[in-house]
């Protein structure tokens, strides 16, 4: 998954069979209740470890997109799709490549004035990164943008007429309350940047929350690289980010109060203003242009194979992440995310071994979810099967950490007509749905969310949120020292019964939406609708 870590609050179990006659029927294959659900195929947790044991090993270096074991990676996930019987489904071939730019932090340095004071941020409170290898920028203005959110759709405008010719914006990283509560979906960055270059804006600094460790991550993440589509035009000349405590006094001496200043970004009728700062910089950056792919494999359909139901998975992850003289450099990523291609290969198996579906399956491996869902985005943009012949999907990523019967987290509950059929397949399956918001904050940050914008009904679904008490050593061992970091290896997943069971689920699911009569729809409620929905996250 991608983003920085998150805020959050054995054996084989029976599958419950006091079951509604509803669910019953469409079990059995005999109702029209939800078109006919088929049965509950078990999922070999042994498959599942054995992928995972491969694609986590260090001899793949972490699968980092564009990096040494790129194409060991793909050739590993286009062979398994080819050994569990699914077909080439980009063009006749496997791979979807794409370009790509990798921008890497080098050295940045800050400097200006507050109000006529000589002002200074020490590069360890800082990070930086420019469109060229060398950005200068001298006494440029400071215009204070608030969240920086234009979004017609709720008639929200932080920044009005503001001038921002030849200037700093800053902003705060996060969105606003009623966007951060999941109410709306958030502009997409790249986009509000290239609003902000257009209107004159030479750099965008966030003001950065975030507590030590995650700013020390979100350096080096910099220092490693951040990536963009190569078919994308260029950004806004300086980028990064400053650490609210070092930002405070900075602020303060132009006459600022940075509590005040957040206070007044959440009003709605917040607008932008120059404020008394001014900014010079020097910023290096190393620059590289590769190609990385997806893998796309196809099953196709025996009665409306030009529809298609895809099921989402990446492959990329955050490679040789630690300096020269770490005890352990490689972030392996076994449970993020070489458990999700573990089961979308497995998911392939199964599929293909019951009854042809009515609609194709597409599998599609994608690169760079780690850095922005750039590979879902790229697929987005060049799908396999028009977007309006996709009916639906589902998206597997980080689903093994938890034994058999954890409560199902349904990444994008309450916004399809899937909800029903999910909660009989978990039903099926002996479990609760998890009762917790906060799950929700992944639904933009997983590659089915490149799907869901372009108005295709997708959710995610795992288990590993399942929390059985306020404080879970598991998820909080996983969230707080290994997720993105060395220790997200093989021997950090205790069960792969649990992952076999999220797959299992995930399978019912797509077999529902292969074989309906009437595919999956967006609730009116949604903001996601076909030709109607955000074009950006």
């Amino acid at each position: 998954m991608a983003g920085t870590r998150p805020r959050l609050l054995k054996g084989r179990r029976g599958f419950s069979f006091a079951l509604g006659a509803g669910i019953a029927a469409a079990l059995l294959g005999a109702g029209p209740v939800h078109g006919g659900l088929p049965d509950l195929s078990p999922i070999d947790a042994v498959r599942l470890r054995q992928h995972v044991e491969v694609l986590a090993d260090d001899a793949f270096q972490g699968r980092e997109a564009g990096g040494p074991a790129d194409r060991k990676t793909t050739n590993y996930i286009a062979k398994a799709l080819a050994n569990a019987g699914i077909e080439p489904g980009w063009r006749g071939k496997w791979l979807q490549p794409a370009p790509f730019i990798r921008r890497s932090a080098v050295e940045w340095r800050l400097s200006g004035q507050a109000s006529g004071e000589a002002i200074e941020i020490s590069p360890e409170a800082l990070v930086l990164i420019g469109e060229g290898k060398v950005e200068r920028i001298a006494n440029a203005p400071v215009v204070f943008i608030g969240h920086g959110i234009v979004d017609p759709a709720s008639g929200r405008d932080d920044i009005g007429s503001a001038d921002l010719k030849g200037a700093v914006v800053l902003r705060f990283a996060e969105p606003p309350p009623e966007y951060a509560a999941g109410n709306r979906p958030v502009p997409d960055l790249r986009l509000r940047r290239a609003l902000y270059r257009s209107r004159g804006a030479v750099a965008d600094i966030a003001i950065n929350d975030s507590e030590d460790a995650e700013f020390i991550r979100l350096q080096r993440g910099y220092r490693l690289g951040l990536m963009r589509l190569g078919e994308t035009g260029p950004g806004i000349g300086v980028t990064g980010h400053v650490k609210a405590a070092a930002a405070a006094p900075v602020l303060a001496a132009a006459g600022l109060d940075l509590k005040t200043m957040r206070t007044q970004a959440a009003m709605p009728d917040f607008r932008a203003a120059t404020i008394p700062l001014r900014i010079t910089a020097h910023v290096e950056t190393g620059i590289r242009r590769f190609r990385s792919a997806n893998v796309v494999g196809r099953l196709e359909g025996r009665g409306r194979p030009d529809e298609a139901v895809i099921v989402t998975a990446h492959w990329d992850g955050y490679g040789v992440c630690l300096p020269a003289g770490s005890p352990d450099r490689i972030c392996n990523g076994a449970i993020d995310n070489a458990s999700g291609i573990a089961g979308m290969i497995e998911l392939a198996r199964a599929l293909k071994a019951g009854p042809a579906p009515r609609r194709s399956v597409l599998f599609v491996a994608t690169t760079a979810e780690e850095h922005g869902l750039l590979g879902a985005e790229y697929y987005a943009s060049h799908p396999a099967v028009p977007l309006r012949a996709t009916v639906g999907g589902v998206n597997l990523d980080t689903i093994a950490l938890r034994g058999r019967g954890a409560k199902l987290g349904v990444i994008g509950r309450g916004l399809t007509t899937l909800d029903p059929i999910i909660r009989d397949v978990a039903r099926a399956q002996g479990r609760e749905l998890l009762d917790d918001s906060s799950v929700q904050q992944y639904f933009r940050r997983s590659d089915h969310f490149a799907l869901v914008k372009r108005g295709v009904p997708m959710v995610m679904l795992t288990g590993i949120f399942s929390r059985e008490r306020e404080k879970d050593d598991a998820i909080d061992r996983y969230f707080e020292r290994d997720y993105h970091q060395p220790g997200d290896e093989l021997e950090a997943v205790p069960s792969f019964d649990g992952a076999a069971e999220d797959v299992e689920a995930a399978l019912a699911v797509v077999r529902w939406m292969a074989n309906a009569d009437v595919p999956p729809r967006w609730l009116p409620n949604s903001p996601y609708q076909r030709g109607g929905g955000p074009s950006a996250p």
